[in-house]
């Protein structure tokens, strides 16, 4: 099922496949669908790019529709003012209409299990908001505090959501590391892989959203099992 999803075959067309494995689309779709998103966005048709984006979300796994599109869309934003004279104002209007498009959904969260989320050190435009609107799929409530470090973090225990949930960026030096985080702080992301892995391992840090999420649902049904 996993590697029809990633070959373009939405989650309704599954069904249908577990039946008729041998009808299954050879063309990839993934590559049809990023191509036709990228004229929209050049084209500043936001109608189009929303409608698109909507029906993708609601066909695939969120993760899947960020690895295929939106990733290789904000890479392409990124270098476009190398390319184009209007790259530099694409860049700006799509930048802040994909932070607008899914913070929404951050605000419009509705009440589940708290959790605190940031990030340190050096990460993508938009690689938080995104992990904050996964964690919110997932039923968590997201209190979203942006660019914190341990010195700053440690001045809000108390008054925000524990756990910390921290996404690990590049560019932190020695000092950076030595420093102490609130109790129950996890590190994740695949930018950890930079880093000392006993210290990674001291900072319980998980390589990605998805690892962590696994990780805290098999601490739930323990904790379960326990009681």
């Amino acid at each position: 099922i996993l590697s029809w999803l990633e070959r373009g075959v939405s989650i309704g067309q599954v069904k249908g496949l577990l039946s008729d494995p041998y009808s299954l689309p050879g063309d990839d779709h993934w590559q049809q669908s990023f191509e036709s998103f990228c004229q929209a966005v050049l084209a500043i048709n936001q109608r189009k790019v929303e409608a698109t984006l909507n029906e993708l979300l609601a066909s695939y796994p969120f993760e899947l529709v960020r690895s295929r599109l939106l990733q290789p869309l904000v890479e392409l934003l990124l270098g476009l003012w190398r390319e184009r004279p209007d790259g530099a104002l694409l860049q700006q209007v799509w930048l802040g209409w994909l932070q607008t498009r899914f913070a929404r959904h951050l605000i419009e969260q509705e009440k589940g299990e708290p959790v605190t989320l940031a990030s340190w050190g050096q990460v993508g435009p938009l690689d938080l908001i995104w992990c904050g609107y996964e964690l919110v799929n997932q039923g968590y409530e997201v209190q979203l505090l942006g660019a914190v470090d341990a010195k700053q973090a440690l001045l809000l225990e108390g008054r925000v959501a524990s756990p910390w949930l921290v996404l690990l960026g590049a560019g932190l030096g020695k000092p950076d590391l030595g420093a102490d985080w609130p109790a129950g702080t996890c590190l994740f992301g695949e930018l950890g892989s930079l880093y000392d892995p006993d210290w990674l391992a001291s900072r319980q840090w998980q390589p990605t959203l998805a690892s962590w999420l696994t990780a805290q649902r098999s601490s739930e049904r323990r904790a379960s099992g326990a009681i």
